[in-house]
């Protein structure tokens, strides 16, 4: 994440140095509470229904490789099992 906020258009200038301490600062524990979800299709679902319920989401933004460490192949598995078998779930 921190990497990102590096990326020219990204975020607006003034904003980079706060979001980077903020990032610094994020421990693994933080993010997984209100900022990543992983696991199986249906703990994926269950979870951004949550945040779609608590937070009144109209759409979430999925970055499955974060990082860059995922294969070819597990990337293409994570894209499909996101596109089968999570999105239906969060349909209203």
């Amino acid at each position: 994440m921190r990497a990102n906020l590096q990326t020219a258009g990204t975020f607006g200038g003034e904003l980079r140095p706060q979001r980077a301490q903020s990032l610094a600062s994020l421990t693994y524990e933080s993010a997984l509470q209100d900022r990543l979800v992983y696991g199986t299709p249906d703990i994926v679902a269950n979870r951004l229904k949550e945040f779609r319920d608590e937070l009144g989401l109209s759409g979430v933004l999925m970055e499955p490789n974060v990082g860059g460490l995922l294969s070819p192949e597990r990337l293409d598995d994570t894209i499909r099992l996101f596109g089968q078998a999570v999105a239906p779930q969060l349909q209203p």
